[in-house]
């Protein structure tokens, strides 16, 4: 096999890599590994730790757990019944300027964490876009990690994130090779 740093990277990035991020690049080596697309891997980071200290618990999708079994049908709608033990395995880290660097495209959730992004890497800006622009949109994908009891926006969320993802691959594809 390839050493993964010779591949070009594509960062997810939201502000805890619990769930916006992580699903992002879960979902992309997903179709990447479908198309056989293997110059390009996907990564995933959060900026908590950048703008002060990371909380207590907010080491991993773990306390959400809940919310992915939720999901889970969807996922299982997409074909992909292993996320649950993929989000289950999954440590949350910070993105630190290596990774910005690193990056060939780096794809956000929403303009809180563009701006934090911006703000800390202003070298690395032209490489940062908001998912929702891949499909034509100036939105923002909701940030659920506050709202333990609404369910339904996290599956709501989670389904947005996949099916720009599934709309927007080759577009991804095409803006990580001429990064």
């Amino acid at each position: 096999g390839t050493d993964p740093t010779d591949k070009k990277l594509i960062l997810f990035i939201c502000d805890g890599n619990m769930h916006r991020s992580a699903l992002g690049a879960y979902w992309t080596t997903q179709l990447l590994q479908r198309h056989g697309v293997t110059d390009i891997c996907a990564d995933s980071r959060g900026v908590l730790g950048l703008t002060g200290p990371r909380e207590k618990g907010t080491h991993g999708p773990k306390d959400n757990l809940e919310k992915w079994k939720v999901s889970a049908p969807f996922f299982c709608q997409f074909g992909n019944e292993d996320l649950l033990k993929a989000m289950e395995a999954h440590k949350s880290r910070t993105v630190s300027a290596k990774d910005m660097k690193r990056a060939a495209f780096i794809l956000v959730p929403d303009r809180i964490v563009f701006n934090i992004l911006v703000k800390k890497f202003p070298k690395q800006k032209n490489k940062v876009e908001l998912y929702m622009r891949l499909v034509g949109v100036d939105a923002e994908i909701a940030n659920c990690g506050g709202s333990n009891n609404d369910l339904s926006l996290h599956h709501m969320v989670a389904e947005i994130i996949l099916r720009v993802i599934d709309a927007s691959f080759d577009t991804i594809v095409r803006r990580v090779r001429e990064g």
